[in-house]
């Protein structure tokens, strides 16, 4: 029976590449003459049959089978396809092993692997074929999640000596790596105590490792720290590209990743880690650095001191953060903290900053003091900016001003804002200033709570929408506080020339910035539903957040005027003759979904005309 992979009884195998094309058969009694009609036709190759000789295709396909929403079922999906042909085979025991979150599985494998008071140890010899078997499995394994089970049924417990047990027996046998595909190494934080499992951080090195995540456990163990960082750089600086860190270690040990020159991305969460000039000069030695995430504690002295040019600057003793490559930069800290980091950095290619803002440890929490101020200076001295973020950490409120964040104004190249602090203060004029001076904003999220400070309650109105949707034409994302009773459009707008805008915003989110008011009447609901469908057509969304209720049947009402407009447009579009005056390369134009025409919008005055397609 012949198939995809039982070859035809003519054509020839090939113990390496597969089956082989087609051959035709010459009978040696036919005349010479029929030789010359007999032309070799090479047999071109299917689609079907390309996939099952592509392991990296066939690997891509059984990926599919991973994501299921039981682990059981995963597993014995990708069972049954190792087991379906030779051809699916390898492609799927890759999948099936290329992510652990244990050492367990693999261990296993070997001999006389046993408890003792629950506690796990090897027993036996392992043999030339243990090795063989165990290999055949740990070379697929790219990502490793711990290095022993977290919690749950599975737990094991494996002993030290287990683990050199594992190295001296491997030396026996082999000089290469247990996992020599591995990319990923993740140590996570466990129940069991951390010294049973750590040691066995040596034994998992592989010449392809790319990222290393080591969690509280593992990086406050100052002799396991040392020597792991120590360790990386001894046998994977040149491969290492990712570097993540998080817990409370010494400081003194990062000074060993001046030499992992060739990470990439970055990642040191250390909430009590204070930033000294050792730790700046190690940062600014890492040249290829293009990611870096950031948690520290303010310095010991406040880092203010007089402007020198018009720019605040820490100690001069402390090294410039000169990062050339730096492409995403997040931090947290406290308003000294950060000011104290951005201070000193200096990344002109920076493309994202995320500012999350933690309460000062002296005293109690207080608004933003005018450091702020500072801060968005140091921002402002990255021209490059295309995104910024800024929040705040719980149980801490932020208040900002217009006068606060004025010197991100000017980054031309700002295309998102997202400022999602407790209260901004300002009303129509700080939305205006704000949209002139960043025209290309596409996302622009501002906080919830509006004018929590100050006795003249100054609110954003509905006119900040019409503004921004002059200034602000790529707009796509809009989250914005307003005063619903300041300002309420009126029913009898002009809307023909804001539809030929067609701005392209297309998700709105509007809180009550005076949540305490009377609710909106039936009629202030659809005029504030037609109004936001005018200057904003092709919304998909309009959404309710922070406090209140009151804009939460909006989508409803805007949907249907929309609903309409488009059933209009669609099947019953009119059209007219061009007024003399207007050129005939700017008219504006639409075409009609139903009768793929051309219209040209209505004119006030000018008699409707009904007339034929073009």
């Amino acid at each position: 029976m012949c198939g995809p992979f039982n070859p035809l009884p003519m054509s020839i195998e090939s113990p390496i590449s597969g089956p082989s094309p087609l051959t035709t058969i010459v009978s040696e009694e036919l005349p010479n003459s029929d030789l010359s009609q007999l032309e070799y036709k090479p047999q071109v190759p299917t689609p079907s049959s390309e996939i099952f000789k592509n392991q990296d295709l066939l690997g891509v396909v059984l990926e599919f089978l991973e994501h299921d929403e039981f682990l059981v079922a995963t597993r014995k999906n990708l069972l049954l396809a190792a087991l379906t042909s030779k051809a699916f085979l390898e492609p799927a025991m890759n999948s099936l092993w290329s992510s652990l979150d244990s050492l367990a599985p693999l261990l296993k494998l070997l001999p006389s692997f046993v408890p003792i008071d629950n506690v796990y140890i090897f027993t036996g010899v392992i043999a030339k074929g243990h090795w063989e078997r165990f290999d055949y499995y740990a070379r697929r394994v790219k990502f490793l999640d711990s290095l022993t089970y977290r919690a749950g049924n599975n737990s094991i417990t494996v002993s030290d000596y287990a683990y050199l047990r594992i190295a001296q027996a491997r030396l026996s046998h082999s000089s290469s790596p247990l996992f020599p595909a591995l990319r990923r190494l993740r140590i996570p934080d466990i129940l069991i105590p951390p010294s049973n499992i750590l040691s066995a951080a040596f034994l998992v090195s592989s010449p392809s490792l790319e990222s290393v995540e080591l969690h509280s456990q593992a990086t406050s163990d100052p002799h396991f720290f040392a020597s792991y960082l120590s360790f990386l750089v001894a046998e994977l600086a040149p491969t290492l590209r990712c570097l993540i860190l998080r817990g409370n270690p010494r400081t003194e040990s990062l000074t060993l990743l001046r030499h992992l020159r060739n990470i990439r991305t970055l990642e040191i969460r250390f909430p009590e880690l204070i930033f000294s000039p050792d730790l700046f000069g190690t940062l600014a030695s890492l040249e290829y650095l293009s990611d870096l995430i950031l948690d520290s504690a303010p310095p010991l002295i406040s880092p203010l001191r007089k402007k020198i040019m018009g720019i605040a600057r820490a100690t001069s003793g402390v090294p410039l953060l000169k990062l050339d490559q730096l492409n995403n930069l997040q931090i947290t800290g406290s308003p000294t903290a950060l000011y104290h980091v951005l201070g000193q950095l200096h990344a002109l290619r920076l493309k994202s900053m995320v500012v999350k803002i933690r309460g000062e440890k002296t005293g109690e929490p207080c608004p933003f003091t005018p450091l702020s101020s500072e801060c968005f200076k140091c921002i402002s001295r990255s021209p490059s900016l295309s995104s910024i973020r800024i929040s705040e950490t719980e149980n801490y409120s932020v208040f900002l001003t217009i006068s606060n964040i004025r010197p991100i104004l000017a980054l031309s190249q700002l295309e998102e804002l997202d400022i999602s602090v407790y209260s901004m203060t300002g009303g129509d004029k700080v939305i205006q200033e704000l949209s002139s001076n960043l025209p290309i904003l596409k996302t622009l999220i501002l906080p919830s709570k509006w004018n929590q400070l100050g006795s003249l309650p100054k609110h954003p109105t509905f006119r900040s929408l019409g503004i921004l949707a002059d200034n602000c034409p790529d707009l796509i994302q809009l989250k914005l506080a307003i005063d619903p009773l300041a300002y309420l459009p009126s029913f009898r707008n002009k809307t023909a020339a804001v539809r030929q805008r067609s701005h392209p915003l297309k998700t709105l989110y509007i809180a009550d910035a005076n949540p305490n008011g009377k609710p909106l009447t039936t009629t202030q609901l659809v005029a504030i539903s037609r109004y936001t469908d005018q200057i904003f057509p092709n919304l998909e969304l309009v959404g309710h957040y922070g406090s209140g209720n009151k804009f939460k049947t909006v989508d409803k009402v805007r949907g249907a005027f929309q609903a309409v407009r488009r059933d209009i447009c669609g099947c019953f579009v009119e059209k007219t003759a061009q007024p003399s005056y207007v050129s005939q390369g700017t008219q504006p134009s639409y075409v009609s979904q139903a009768t793929q025409t051309t219209y040209i919008p209505v004119w006030p005055g000018i008699p409707i005309l009904h007339e034929g397609n073009r």
